[in-house]
């Protein structure tokens, strides 16, 4: 947030707008966009993005966790080995984009 002298008699009431509004799933969006990828997340939003993933669309979670870890070849193949079997095709495809195959 900027902090410069026009804002900062204002952080108070932004800050409490914020906390009243911010919802887990702005937090999924803050991981998955490209340019910021969750930076500034705290464990606990972090956390709060995971369960809301896990109640809403479970298949998704393995995507999300790799995305959250700063994707590689090797964290999907880590999820791939130690998560049940992908069965979704859309999170498939895009496990295998992560991998640098085409998706099939």
């Amino acid at each position: 947030m900027l902090l410069c002298n026009v804002i900062k008699p204002h952080l108070k009431t932004i800050k409490a707008r914020f906390l009243h509004t911010i919802q887990p799933f702005h937090f999924v969006a803050y991981i998955l966009h490209p340019t910021f990828l969750g930076a500034q997340l705290s464990h606990s939003q972090r956390e709060e993005a995971n369960q809301w993933i896990m109640a809403q669309h479970p298949e998704f979670l393995p995507l999300l966790i790799a995305f959250d870890t700063v994707s590689t070849v090797s964290t999907v193949l880590f999820l791939r080995s130690n998560a049940e079997a992908v069965t979704n095709p859309a999170v498939e495809s895009c496990l295998e984009e992560l991998e640098g195959r085409s998706p099939s």
